[in-house]
């Protein structure tokens, strides 16, 4: 079995069907033993490892420069979503204080940003799945959702969601599809519609078995948060790879560019770098930018406060391995893209279709970064200096 080192850790090697590389990187040694000491962290003492790390000053340098090349984009839909997201907002909280935060984040942003170039039937449904994605996860995640500290109910939440989504997805799920009471769960049957009548069964198969992966690692998320325990970076990253959503996104991305590609081109191997480097990419910048919130919900699972547990190291130090992460993911994503584009130059309709589906992922890592740095769901885009860089205290 291939290793992959990864600061002072070994990886086992993951499947191909969920291939994620984790980068190979170090944070530097930090000599002085007091700050050592500091940063020693018992396996279930995450409250203590919280208040190491509150308090301390991180600086994210401007990232924009890492994408270049890529471009910003807004699709021309995203006023017109604005009204349509509200109102599915609308009927899926009660919770008014809630229900205003979330209108304020903007998630019709989100969308137009995140595919831009998607006609208004995918960009509404693309962004309807992000709803879902957002709903669904802060009822475990948060520290405000209503399952964060009950594993047995949330797993009940786990388990009717895949069964919701198998059936509406019409892949050959047994016995009587469910009529969930719960609104966030049932919220998800426009995508199934909108999946069943664009994806052949392989594509909607596909789509299910990322679905289901993403809702998996949501269970060792949890599982391991209440444990008390602080994971490893490896358990953080083997959970992260599922928990992110990108796959589901990848899974999507068929829809949202109207393409279609051959099984052969999602088997090479530049299509797994793609997908690989894809993840990393938007798990890295997420987990920089989304940080002072997640620290402020007392919440440790980010790659930041994990590297100073299990590497001794300031945040500051995590933050700018964070950095070099997301910087070789875009070179790594550039040179794939490059090498399966060459793979398919003999067929014209199949490199447009290919170069139109590659760019959607460009677009979508482009615009899940530059809607955190302008969205208010976490509070950097009030602390952006003038020379891009953001500086807080966690």
């Amino acid at each position: 079995m291939n290793e992959v080192a990864f600061l002072g850790t070994a990886a086992p090697s993951i499947p191909q069907d969920h291939c994620v590389s984790i980068p190979n990187v170090s944070l530097p040694v930090i000599a002085i033993q007091a700050e050592l000491e500091k940063w020693t962290v018992m396996p279930d003492e995450r409250l203590q490892l919280l208040a190491k790390v509150k308090g301390q000053r991180i600086k994210i340098p401007d990232l924009m420069p890492v994408y270049a090349g890529w471009g910003e984009h807004v699709n021309p839909h995203w006023k017109r979503l604005v009204e349509i997201v509200d109102a599915k907002l609308d009927t899926l909280l009660s919770d008014q204080q809630k229900l205003a935060k979330l209108k304020k984040a903007d998630f019709a942003l989100f969308g137009s940003m995140s595919w831009p170039y998607a006609d208004f039937h995918q960009l509404k449904i693309v962004t309807f799945l992000a709803i879902w994605l957002f709903l669904w996860d802060d009822e475990i995640d948060e520290a405000t959702g209503s399952l964060n500290n009950s594993f047995e109910a949330a797993q009940v939440f786990r388990q009717e969601t895949i069964s919701f989504i198998e059936h509406t997805l019409d892949i050959g799920a047994q016995g009587i599809a469910p009529s969930p009471r719960n609104p966030i769960i049932n919220s998800f049957r426009p995508v199934s519609e909108a999946l069943c009548e664009a994806y052949d069964i392989e594509q909607r198969k596909m789509f299910f078995n990322e679905t289901r992966f993403y809702i998996e690692m949501s269970e060792r998320e949890q599982k391991t948060r209440l444990s008390g325990k602080v994971p490893t970076l490896q358990e953080y990253w083997e959970t992260r790879r599922g928990s992110g959503a990108v796959g589901m996104c990848v899974a999507l991305m068929e829809f949202a560019t109207k393409t279609r590609l051959p099984t052969f081109v999602k088997s090479d191997p530049a299509f797994i770098e793609l997908w690989d480097d894809m993840n990393i990419i938007i798990c890295a910048s997420n987990d920089m930018l989304s940080l002072k919130k997640e620290i402020a919900l007392e919440s440790i699972e980010s790659f930041i406060p994990l590297a100073c547990a299990n590497n001794k190291c300031h945040p500051q130090l995590a933050v700018d391995t964070a950095t070099e992460m997301l910087r070789t993911a875009v070179s790594g994503f550039d040179a794939a893209a490059k090498t399966l584009s060459s793979k398919c130059s003999d067929d014209a309709v199949l490199q447009r279709d290919l170069e139109t589906f590659i760019e959607g992922c460009r677009q979508q890592c482009m615009g899940n970064h530059t809607w955190s740095l302008c969205s208010s769901r976490y509070g950097v885009n009030r602390l952006i200096q003038e020379d891009g860089s953001i500086e807080f205290l966690l």
